[in-house]
């Protein structure tokens, strides 16, 4: 046995540990010293597996070490799911995933059923012992008073930045002097313009049954975004979370918008890859120089989020206030107006419908959202292209219109998006 090792069987780690805390130490003293005594690579992560503290191979903080792990009842949980759920022991069992497998033990970092983190010890060199195992329970404890008073600090933080938030979002400032103030004292710099965007988890019961939180989900998106753009702000809002993310002047050009749709792209690739495939939707407002004018992106965002999951468009990863184009209009009038200009653009064509079982308002939307294209239309509604030319015929008999006025066009795609939107549950449902 190694003098460290009976340094560590004879030394009341707890103790140490405690001292070293007193002493000004912080969580990246207490992995190293850990790792110092066990002879082995420790890390202290989030519950993702996300590297907080510790000098662990070549991680670095931030970065999510890729584990895997067999649980209580034999099945085998791969890179960075929440895998423990079902499984009650403390420690668990692992192998990190870095060139060759190399075993590790994770200790729970749980108080009040809050998980607070795992500490993962790598069995690089030689394999922990029973009474290691007992020692760490303890070093365990320590760990977490100091990640509990981390957390608390962050909680403060969170708090004022929440409220300051609040502020921005819906421009409840007395003049901007005081926004600058306020701003200021949080270290956010909003002298470059920016965009809001407004991310929304799809499926809030896959989140909470793999044990996340939308707090988790915020860390993991200010993390991602901050590879791609510089200082985000990334909050949580009305069960929303919110990005008021900064760019370069000029930012409604067409490569800033593109930049921006492959970001969203990107990001929702790394979140359902890191996230055991948790879903977003995301809303994207329109880039504005000062930051007295992030009220305007936030509403554009949301509306654009919105309007997005009824017209996902060709890209179905985020939807942007900038392309809505007509439909963002519709949004400010009253259903009543929506339903009264629909029913008479479709009215008839919505009863002939519902009296044949006939399906000429779907034919419609095709042949528009194919502008007029006849071979494209007649291959997406599966018909022959003379079938197609007949249906055609006969919705402009049902509608007495002419499909060749660019007047009669411009109603109908819009009585069409209307339809499309309110039977999707923009307000009330639309009669089928």
């Amino acid at each position: 046995m190694s003098r460290k090792r009976h340094f560590l069987n004879n030394t009341s780690m707890y103790e140490l540990l405690l001292k070293e805390l007193a002493e000004g130490a912080n969580l990246d003293s207490l992995a190293n010293l850990l790792s110092d005594k066990l002879e082995n690579p420790v890390a202290i992560t989030d519950s993702v597996f996300r590297l907080k503290a510790g000098n662990f191979f070549s991680y670095k903080v931030g970065q999510v070490i890729p584990i895997s792990v067999k649980n209580s009842d034999g099945t085998i949980t791969k890179y960075n799911s929440v895998f423990d759920k079902k499984n009650e022991s403390m420690f668990i069992t692992g192998e990190i995933a870095s060139g060759r497998p190399v075993p590790c033990k994770l200790l729970r970092l749980v108080v009040d059923g809050q998980k607070y983190g795992y500490l993962v010890i790598a069995e690089h060199q030689q394999s922990l012992t029973d009474e290691d195992l007992l020692l760490l329970q303890q070093v365990g404890q320590v760990i977490l008073l100091e990640l509990q008073k981390i957390n608390q600090i962050n909680e403060i933080e969170r708090k004022y930045m929440s409220e300051c938030l609040y502020d921005l979002l819906y421009n409840n400032f007395e003049s901007r002097e005081v926004l600058m103030e306020r701003i200021g004292h949080l270290g956010w710099d909003l002298s470059a313009g920016q965009n809001v965007l407004v991310l929304e988890v799809d499926n809030f019961q896959k989140l909470r049954r793999q044990g996340l939180s939308i707090k988790q989900l915020v860390t993991e998106i200010s993390i991602l975004t901050s590879k791609k753009y510089p200082n985000p702000i990334i909050a949580e809002h009305n069960d929303q979370i919110i990005g008021i993310i900064t760019g370069s002047r000029g930012n409604r050009s067409r490569d800033s918008i593109q930049k921006m749709r492959d970001f969203t792209c990107w990001l929702q690739e790394e979140i359902k890859k890191n996230l055991a495939d948790v879903d977003l939707s995301i809303g994207v407002g329109r880039y504005y120089t000062s930051a007295a004018e992030i009220y305007r992106s936030y509403q554009e965002a949301k509306i654009a989020l919105r309007l997005g999951r009824f017209f996902p468009g060709n890209n179905s990863c985020s939807s942007f206030f900038d392309e809505l184009g007509v439909v963002r209009l519709l949004y400010n009038l009253s259903y009543e107006q929506l339903d009264d200009f629909c029913r008479e653009i479709l009215g008839r064509l919505i009863e002939y419908d519902q009296k044949n079982n006939s399906n000429l308002v779907e034919t419609l939307r095709v042949f528009l959202q194919c502008s007029g294209d006849y071979n494209i239309t007649a291959e997406k509604v599966i018909a022959h292209p003379n079938t197609l030319r007949y249906r055609l015929k006969k919705i402009e008999e049902i509608l007495d219109t002419d499909l060749n006025s660019y007047e009669n066009i411009l109603n109908l795609s819009v009585a069409i998006k209307i339809l499309v939107m309110r039977r999707q549950g923009f307000g009330a449902i639309f009669p089928e």
